[in-house]
Formats: C-alpha cells, structure tokens, sequence
C-alpha cells in the first residue's frame, strides 16, 4: 500500500515514504483510521498491536507511517495494555525462582 498518511502526502508528494504491507483489507482501514485522525490533529501517542502474528509486519510498517518527527515515537508497535505486567504480579514473580527475560 502507498501513500497511507494523507496529511504527508499533501506536503511531501507521491512515493515519499509512509508505505506498508500487509493484506490490503485490514491495512487500508487501518491506514484510514490513522490518516483521518492524523489530517485532524487528533491522532495521539498510539501503541498498535494484534493477536495475529502474520500481521506484524503490517502493524509495524503501519506505525511508521505516521512518525513525522512532531513526537518523539507518536505511533509504534508493542504490547497493549492487557500485556502489562503490575506490580503485584511482580512482587510474586519475584519471590519465585522464576526468571524473566525481555
């Protein structure tokens, strides 16, 4: 897919960047969504993840898109929410023998 951020389109031209794979279905909504609100000034600090692994390619070529420089890491790929671990959860592991590597 090419072109997927509208708002760099318009200032930067045609095949400058913001380019992605993936199936173009689930893609081109996503590239969308996230130009629509990146053209209004409403796209925030967004963290993009999925379940399916045979979409990481397109979540992360997706999330470069729509890093313009404005903010530093505005949009990237990683782990949501419910991937978090607390600090309770923590506090057990910890008193196991249990070892975590990131």
């Amino acid at each position: 897919m090419r072109n997927n951020n509208s708002r760099m389109f318009r200032e930067m031209g045609p095949d400058t960047g913001w380019d992605s794979i993936g199936v173009p279905q689930d893609a081109l909504k996503m590239s969308r969504f996230l130009s629509a609100l990146d053209d209004t000034g409403q796209l925030a600090k967004t963290i993009l993840y999925n379940l399916n692994p045979a979409d990481n390619e397109m979540m992360i070529t997706m999330a470069g898109n729509f890093n313009d420089g404005t903010t530093p890491v505005k949009v990237q790929y990683g782990a949501g929410g419910g991937f978090l671990i607390r600090k309770q959860v923590w506090r057990n592991i910890s008193k196991t023998s249990l070892r975590l590597v990131f």
